[in-house]
């Protein structure tokens, strides 16, 4: 079966996120192995930072930046009139501070910067690039930067050691 242009598409794009993730943590694990004496104690070192970046660090931002939170606006307080001005303003107010949670454990988070890329590629068919690069730039510049940062780390140790 050959799939549709679209279906190529897809298929393409969710290839090229799951290169994007792969590629995040072999730089993690190669700068790493350059940090370390012995390859045993890098290769630990790469499992437990993995399991701290994938399990970990979104748990953690993900319920301190709950518990930082302001608290969801209650309709009774506006009257029980969903549709006010002011209950409106508030509603939008307070999910934009969950967005910009989602954000902050997005770049902490490699594994939540993929989960919410592909949450976005998939779920905007038929909105334009501007809208969808709107909303997922965070997490292309997070499985970006964690790479490019990673590699310097790793080239700059190569750089000082001693080959003979």
């Amino acid at each position: 079966m050959v799939p549709s242009p679209d279906g190529l598409r897809t298929i393409l794009t969710y290839a090229g996120v799951t290169l994007l993730f792969l590629v995040t943590f072999f730089s993690i694990a190669l700068a790493l192995s350059t940090l370390c004496r012995e390859s045993g104690n890098a290769l630990l070192l790469s499992v437990v930072v993995f399991i701290l970046l994938v399990l970990l660090v979104p748990y953690t931002t993900t319920h301190i930046g709950t518990a930082l939170m302001m608290e969801e606006p209650d309709p009774a307080a506006y009257g029980g009139d969903i549709s006010s001005e002011d209950y409106q303003t508030a509603i939008e107010a307070y999910y934009g501070q969950f967005d910009l949670i989602q954000s902050i454990a997005n770049l902490a988070s490699p594994q939540m910067a993929t989960n919410t890329l592909i949450q976005g590629i998939g779920n905007s068919p038929g909105a334009t690039l501007e809208d969808t690069l709107g909303e997922i730039w965070s997490s292309i510049a997070t499985l970006t930067i964690y790479p490019v940062a990673f590699f310097a780390i790793a080239y700059t140790r190569f750089m000082q050691m001693d080959v003979r």
